[in-house]
């Protein structure tokens, strides 16, 4: 094995779990260092800048204030001050060397931080906490005892915008909302796409696609999609040589079939001439099983054909109205000889595009399927409408018999080849006429499916795209013009 597969196969993003487990480890420590800078934030939700000179001349003027009161009231100084914030608006506190708070009422230590970096200044500035400005510090010495001066409630704006290093927490928050749904909404497209490409890929198969490939995309990646996407090319073409082989061995064997029918039917006749009255009976039951088997063969080479795409076609406008007459008239003067007949309840042209003599075929074998399964004095209902789907308009042909319909189990199997509903030959049906019809109204663009009719008896309901009618090109006329003549005779 060469280095290079041997680092393929290492890296993480070659394989489903390492791309699950590096997406969500960088989306927490993304989540982790954002957290981080908004507890910083939470946690010093304070500024401080520089006391202007007014406010450092008011600090000095209540520091000698301080000293005044100390000197006059001594040990009864604290209880003198706690008067003075109880009456004024501004408050007076001090901070001893060992900074231990002197006045009250206390402050909260939420406002802890802000006085600590305040001690720190060497110069008076301004604390802006919350709704509350302090000032400070100023240095007192009081006896023996050196003191800090801090005024609560001063009357200052605050300030314009706050650092640049601390933003604001509800920014900050809503950007870590936004990069964490990136990363989540990419990750969840990274698995989303391909799984929708595999399902496209897998209905087109069921339908009947055989040539569907997942495409190059898919199957050069590395990961566990791209191994998926290759045995599903692999399987795709395991299948389609497959199908294809047992049609071009089913049309091959009907063709071989054809040439001993041929040589069994003109033995027929010669032993017809030979023989005596008593086998003629024999004779004609061979010549029917004969002709049945012939019929047969007809039925499998077309419906290979109709499968292959071999099926010569010639396109053309042509009205549906016409066709549906004369199949009419022709499958109820076959319906009339077992009692029961056959209508049809259509209205203005309908016009088509397609083979006549295909349609003709397919059509009449659903109207022949009716035929065999409605009940004596029922008739077999043949009936169009027009249908409009957004830009596209089709014509819509429905074929009920009313006969015992059939189960819902063998629904989903009636338009497959040699499937019949019961286990009877002596009517002579092989199940095919059902697959051709399919496949001729398939190559037509349109759709063929049945029912049970809710009146009783089967339905079946044929879509083909309707077109409008063509116009006929009328001769040219001559105009009568005196310059013209004809040639005398």
């Amino acid at each position: 094995m060469s280095w290079r597969k041997i680092a393929s196969r290492l890296n993480p993003w070659h394989t489903l779990f390492g791309k699950i487990f590096l997406w969500f480890w960088i989306t927490c420590i993304l989540i982790i260092a954002i957290t981080s800078v908004v507890v910083k934030s939470i946690n010093r939700p304070y500024q401080i800048e520089p006391a202007n000179s007014e406010s450092i001349e008011a600090l000095a003027s209540q520091a000698r204030r301080v000293l005044q009161i100390y000197a006059r009231y001594g040990s009864e100084a604290v209880t003198q001050l706690q008067r003075i914030n109880e009456l004024e608006r501004v408050q007076i506190y001090l901070v001893d060397e060992e900074f231990r708070i002197i006045g009250l009422p206390r402050p909260p230590r939420s406002a802890f931080p802000l006085l600590s970096t305040m001690l720190d200044e060497t110069r008076p500035v301004l604390g802006f906490w919350r709704n509350e400005v302090w000032l400070g510090p100023a240095t007192l010495q009081i006896g023996n005892q050196g003191y800090y001066l801090l005024l609560r409630g001063w009357n200052a704006s605050p300030p314009s915008s706050l650092p640049q290093e601390y933003l604001n927490e509800t920014v900050i928050l809503m950007l870590s909302l936004l990069l964490s749904g990136l990363l989540s909404a990419f990750l969840a497209w990274s698995f989303s796409r391909p799984l929708t490409k595999f399902g496209r890929a897998y209905r087109e198969l069921a339908g009947g696609k055989l040539d569907t490939r997942i495409g190059h995309s898919l199957t050069k990646r590395m990961d566990e999609f791209g191994h998926l996407g290759r045995d599903f090319d692999y399987m795709a073409s395991r299948l389609e040589n497959l199908v294809y082989a047992q049609q071009r061995l089913l049309s091959n064997v009907s063709h071989e079939l054809r040439s001993p029918i041929t040589r069994i039917q003109v033995a027929l006749g010669i032993a017809h001439q030979k023989c005596g009255p008593e086998v003629h009976g024999i004779l004609e039951r061979i010549e029917r099983e004969t002709e049945k088997l012939e019929q047969m063969i007809a039925q499998v080479l077309k419906l290979s054909r109709l499968e292959n795409k071999m099926q010569s076609m010639e396109w053309a406008p042509m009205d549906l109205t016409p066709l549906l007459i004369q199949l009419a008239d022709d499958a109820n003067f076959e319906a009339r000889a077992v009692n029961k007949s056959v209508t049809l309840k259509t209205g203005h042209s309908k016009w088509i595009k397609g083979e006549s003599s295909l349609l003709h075929s397919a059509l009449e074998n659903i109207v022949r399927n009716g035929i065999r399964y409605t009940k004596e004095h029922t008739a077999v209902e043949i009936e169009t409408r027009d249908m409009a789907f957004g830009k596209t308009d089709r014509v819509e042909i429905l074929i009920r018999d009313h006969g015992p319909g059939t189960s819902e189990e063998v629904l989903q199997h009636l338009f497959e080849p040699f499937f019949r509903a019961v286990e009877n030959t002596a009517d002579g049906g092989a199940g095919l006429g059902l697959s051709i019809a399919e496949q001729v109204i398939s190559s037509h663009n349109g759709t063929l499916s049945a029912k049970n009719h809710i009146g009783g008896g089967l339905e079946f309901q044929i879509q083909l795209p309707s077109i409008t009618k063509p116009e006929t090109k009328q001769p040219p006329r001559l105009e009568s013009d005196s310059n013209i003549r004809l040639p005398q005779q």
